[in-house]
Order: C-alpha cells, then sequence, then structure tokens
C-alpha cells in the first residue's frame, strides 16, 4: 500500500466505525437523532486522481489513445 492510501485510511478510520454503528446527533431542529454518517463525496484535481487511482499522467484511463492525439476533437475513439 502506498503512503498517500495509508494517510487516507489512518485519516477516515474514526469515520467508518460510525457509518456502521451510527452515532447520535443533534438536528437543525434541536432533537437528537441516531444518524449515519459516511463519506458520499472526495473531489480531487486532476493531478490527485490520477494518484489516487493509480493511472500514468496524461494517459486515458478507457482506450488506447496516444499522448499526443489527446485534446484533438478530430481524432475520437470508442471505448
Amino acid at each position: 500500500m502506498n503512503i498517500f492510501r495509508a494517510c487516507l485510511k489512518f485519516i477516515l478510520r474514526p469515520l467508518e466505525k460510525t457509518g456502521v454503528e451510527g452515532e447520535l446527533m443533534k438536528s437543525g431542529d434541536g432533537l437528537v437523532r441516531h444518524c449515519f454518517p459516511i463519506l458520499a463525496t472526495y473531489i480531487v484535481d486532476y493531478p490527485e486522481q490520477v494518484l489516487v487511482t493509480l493511472v500514468k499522467t496524461g494517459e486515458c484511463p478507457v482506450c488506447d489513445i496516444s499522448r499526443a492525439d489527446m485534446g484533438d476533437i478530430n481524432n475520437t475513439r470508442r471505448p
């Protein structure tokens, strides 16, 4: 496991238990409710996406287009 994934797992470990067992939280109307918070989204920029998905920078993860042809609207390929 690489250092990035190990750090992310360490940081998010407390959410794992809370997501399964739940936690009492006060809602906007003042009542206490049994909630099951989960991490639903993870927003990153392109370099972080490359790191997390373990793909090479500048290569398409879906098709075999060359790096030089990426971004050329006339050079489309099927996935």
